[in-house]
């Protein structure tokens, strides 16, 4: 049996290149008004008065206290962005040593008080790693791809936000940081370019349409799921059938 079928039905690990922080105090309150979606979704982001992407978080709750875990790539502009609003607010942020871990596959049990459920298995905050086999890099390139789970820093930096086409936007609740714009993008019907996976029986170097380029390729591996090769790119035009490919919307 292949390694892919094996964490299949086992299932396995991999610890995401993340860091953890905590908020304590009143983590709703400072927040709500900084980041561009509501605090009880799995994912948020903070943005700048732009609407373009600081850094994407992924939210996990305890009882009275509140942690973001964004790419480490990211650290830097993370902690710069927040000090501003942290000098004139009581809540706390602290750096921690909690891992996010990647299960997937299997029927096992999890240790760990936070969970977010995956597309394909959840990510567990805990520091210690769990009983189970550790996915290989690049096996896990394939998972993450699969579950159509992209990567800041790898997929996409720091776009327009809405270009990402992650759902971690609320169009109902208070004023936040960029608001004006991505509600003005949002207007429009559609946002310019669009990150979105593609299936290919042979992968291209550029994606295009009508021979065309539109976009640019990110992330790729070969499907077992699919039987073909799946990628993420960044694309115009995505609305329309590109160049011997499928997307996946």
């Amino acid at each position: 049996m292949d390694t892919y079928n094996l964490i299949m039905q086992q299932g396995g690990y991999f610890v995401q290149p993340k860091v953890v922080v905590s908020f304590k105090g009143t983590p709703e309150k400072l927040l709500s008004g900084i980041t561009c979606n509501t605090l009880d979704k799995p994912q948020n982001a903070f943005l700048d008065r732009f609407g373009k992407l600081i850094v994407l978080v992924d939210q996990f709750h305890g009882l009275d206290v509140m942690y973001h875990a964004f790419s480490e790539k990211y650290q830097m502009q993370f902690l710069e962005h927040l000090q501003k609003f942290l000098r004139l607010s009581p809540t706390t942020m602290s750096l921690t040593s909690l891992k996010v871990i990647h299960c997937i596959g299997g029927k096992q049990k999890l240790e760990g008080e936070y969970k977010l459920p995956q597309s394909m298995g959840c990510y567990v905050l805990q520091k210690n790693l769990p009983e189970l086999k550790e996915i290989p890099a690049e096996l896990y390139e394939t998972f993450r791809i699969e579950s159509g789970i992209p990567l800041q820093g790898k997929d996409f930096d720091q776009p327009m936000f809405l270009d990402i086409g992650i759902d971690a936007v609320s169009f109902t609740k208070g004023c936040y940081l960029g608001q004006e714009v991505i509600a003005r993008v949002d207007s429009r019907g559609k946002p310019l370019r669009k990150l979105i996976r593609i299936l290919y029986d042979k992968l291209p170097e550029k994606v295009t349409l009508q021979g065309k380029v539109v976009g640019s390729i990110s992330s790729s591996c070969f499907s077992q799921k699919h039987g073909k090769y799946l990628c993420f790119a960044f694309i115009s035009d995505y609305d329309k059938k590109i160049d011997d490919g499928e997307l996946l919307l």
